[in-house]
């Protein structure tokens, strides 16, 4: 499977003081580390890559409405599905309770795609913003 996912820099990035090499990820902290980077990142926060990024900062402290729900829940769905390809979004839950202290949940169920043999298993991502 980490043939897959893939290998890359820890984040934020760490420095191993007795190798003097990068800490690196691999298998779902890859994939995790990527998603919060994703979601925490503003559009147009990156001066050649302006359209990564998920723009839920927008959402907090704020009272959520239908609208906001979908719009949110777009905003996931078309970041994840443009900016990590190694997943699937199987299910979504956006919990916005709390929004109005600055608190937003994101619990996105997804499964690895070309996992060897058809593997399928549903990891769980959680964050709170």
């Amino acid at each position: 499977m980490k043939e897959v996912i893939g290998k890359g820099w820890s984040f934020p990035p760490h420095f191993n003081r007795h190798s003097g090499e990068v800490d690196t990820v691999s298998g779902t902290d890859e994939i995790e580390q990527s998603l919060d980077v994703l979601f925490s990142t503003k559009l147009g926060d990156r001066l050649f890559h302006p359209d990564f990024g998920c723009d839920l900062q927008d959402f907090q402290f704020k009272s959520i409405n239908t609208a906001d729900e979908l719009e949110m829940r777009r905003l996931v769905e078309y970041a994840v599905t443009e900016f990590e390809p190694r997943i699937a979004i199987s299910e979504l839950d956006i919990d916005f309770s709390e929004s109005q202290d600055g608190k937003l949940r994101v619990i996105l169920k997804y499964s690895i795609k070309d996992a060897p043999d058809g593997l399928e298993y549903p990891y769980i991502y959680e964050n709170i913003f």
